[in-house]
């Protein structure tokens, strides 16, 4: 089906219907702190094609997080640290 698809449009119209397990789209936010008063948003949008465990890795979320609030944490003097992100790939 995904051969028939003629646009960039129509493959992610596609993905985001959810029909099929194996091609889905998947959106993620994150906030970086850039200084006491303002912060960045940073929107990432997925083209997922695999989807095995999904809901089971669903509920790393919240440690991955926390393994990303400590390496900021940890690394303050270095500002590159607040672009840190962790995954399981």
């Amino acid at each position: 089906m995904i051969g028939e698809l003629s646009s960039l449009k129509e493959l992610v119209e596609l993905a985001e219907e959810g029909r099929f397990p194996c091609f889905q789209s998947n959106k993620t936010v994150d906030e970086i702190k850039v200084s006491a008063w303002r912060s960045l948003e940073i929107k990432n949008f997925l083209l997922v094609f695999f989807v095995e465990g999904k809901i089971f890795m669903e509920g790393y979320d919240s440690f991955l997080r926390f393994i990303e609030n400590n390496v900021r944490e940890s690394s303050k003097r270095w500002s590159i640290a607040g672009a840190f992100k962790c995954y399981i790939d």
